[in-house]
């Protein structure tokens, strides 16, 4: 099975693999249930197989292993990476600073932000300096607002 080119044609696998994320059985599955909410039953990894087999049906038939394992890394990236940007709207000192004084800032401890940011994204009620942030925030990693929204 050939590498994964996940940033081939403006990174087209990577949207579509946020595609399956957010069908409502997957994201059941892989993101947790709300309180109330029943499990979907199904494994995690049962989720990734069946994602490598939607995205790459040829080599989900040679390597169903491989498949899984590399759209299970590229998810685990996805949410690592989401989880690093929303931490600046989340907290003081991870805004637009110098990256120097962030890393001064990290034995400090954290400050909320007086502000929510739903999961459509910025709105008329949101601050300036969130959506600066915001923006910010999706130049440096584009696939930011659509895993918010999971």
């Amino acid at each position: 099975v050939p590498d994964i080119i996940w940033s081939a044609d403006n990174n087209s696998l990577i949207w579509r693999l946020l595609s399956e994320l957010e069908r409502p059985a997957n994201h059941k599955a892989l993101g947790g249930t709300k309180k109330g909410e029943k499990t979907t039953g199904e494994r995690k990894i049962t989720i990734f197989q069946w994602i490598g087999e939607a995205l790459f049906p040829e080599f989900f038939a040679l390597e169903p292993r491989t498949i899984t394992d590399r759209v299970k890394a590229k998810t685990e990236w996805l949410v690592s990476n989401y989880n690093k940007h929303a931490k600046k709207l989340q907290v003081t000192g991870g805004g637009i600073d110098n990256p120097e004084d962030q890393a001064n800032n990290e034995d400090l401890p954290d400050q909320f932000m007086e502000f929510y940011i739903g999961v459509t994204g910025p709105d008329d009620a949101t601050p300036d300096h969130a959506k600066n942030l915001w923006a910010d925030i999706e130049r440096q990693f584009a696939f930011f607002p659509r895993l918010h929204a999971i």
